[in-house]
């Protein structure tokens, strides 16, 4: 139902875990091979309908949560997984190195960084996302790569 399938968002929200959804048939449900499914175990149905599968997606969609193919994960966790970050603070400024752990690893996938600031209004340079921002609940959050250095400066 929509209600078991928002609670499943809210779970993997509220625990910082992974919802991971597979999708073997998507058919209309008046199609032969819908009424077919029914008869096999009409309490487990083994299809959604386009209807129920574009609500779904949009409720996705809307959750704020990152949403990618299982193997697009796998290789933002190997990313994730293999670059260190060298901070240092220099007065109104902070710079973040990005750096992999080493030169042997194929570490090309972007990440995000989330950096919490006490400063109003930032310049963000370095990244895949430079621009002004003003920090929202005190937090700036942008798109790095691999080998990037990024400045975070204060603005007036």
């Amino acid at each position: 139902t929509s209600n078991e399938f928002r609670d499943l968002i809210q779970q993997a929200r509220r625990d910082k875990g992974w919802l991971i959804l597979t999708y073997h048939n998507v058919l209309p449900s008046n199609s032969p091979e819908a009424q077919c499914y029914r008869t096999l175990d009409p309490s487990e149905p083994y299809f959604v309908t386009p209807s129920t599968f574009r609500r779904q997606m949009e409720t996705l969609r809307r959750s704020g949560l990152y949403i990618a193919p299982e193997g697009d994960v796998l290789t933002y966790v190997k990313t994730r997984d293999n670059v260190k970050l060298l901070l240092s603070e220099e007065g109104d400024r902070l710079v973040v190195k990005v750096e992999p752990l080493s030169a042997d690893i194929d570490c090309k996938e972007e990440l995000t960084l989330v950096v919490e600031l006490p400063w109003k209004r930032v310049r963000v340079e370095g990244s895949l996302d430079d621009s002004l921002y003003v920090p929202e609940d005190g937090i700036v959050r942008v798109r790095v790569l691999p080998g990037s250095r990024v400045v975070v400066r204060k603005e007036d």
